[in-house]
């Protein structure tokens, strides 16, 4: 019995060690690349692979990721975007959200091999800005960036406080009557 329990407990170990070494096996739908498009600016959860548009314009009803000709506006609403609490005022056009800065977590298996070497070095934040116009061929926007960042007809900015960043997603085009001025 004794000559089995140390063979035994080093198959344990080694198999441990593989665990913690060997990546992610692919998820059945990867979070970025199988996500739906987005015009505006998307927020990616790193530890719970929630993914969401910080929307400033009203879509289209059938287009998918097309903007209605006719924006309403002079809404203002609590949004719930990639597991955070924001708010969108389409009166000024804009969308606020707060990433804390304290939580840093990644988990891989909600991310496809390909995905995770494209974000690889983007990680550290726990979140990920993103333009998902089309996922198979994401851009990321870092969340390190000093000035404004353009991406198609959206301003990107950011304040930093002590534990959190604030992310403004203001909308550029011009809106006369309710229709979006080409």
């Amino acid at each position: 019995m004794k000559k089995y329990i140390f063979p035994a407990i080093a198959v344990v170990l080694i198999l441990i060690c593989l665990i913690t070494i060997l990546p992610a096996p692919n998820p059945k739908r990867c979070a970025i690349c199988d996500s739906i498009p987005y015009h505006a600016p998307a927020l990616v959860n790193l530890a719970t692979g929630e993914v969401g548009e910080l929307a400033v314009y009203e879509p289209h009803p059938f287009k998918v990721a097309e903007l209605n000709e006719y924006q309403q506006g002079g809404t203002f609403s609590f949004i719930y975007v990639a597991g955070l609490n924001g708010y969108s005022d389409t009166a000024n056009w804009e969308t606020h959200i707060t990433i804390p800065t304290n939580e840093n977590e990644y988990e891989e298996k909600h991310f496809c091999k390909s995905c995770r070497e494209r974000i690889f070095g983007h990680t550290e934040k726990g979140f990920l800005l993103l333009d998902l116009r089309t996922p198979e061929s994401f851009d990321i926007l870092s969340l390190d960036f000093e000035e404004i960042q353009l991406v198609r007809c959206y301003e990107v900015q950011k304040k930093e406080g002590m534990d959190e960043i604030e992310i403004i997603v203001h909308g550029t085009l011009e809106i006369v009557d309710h229709i979006i001025v080409e």
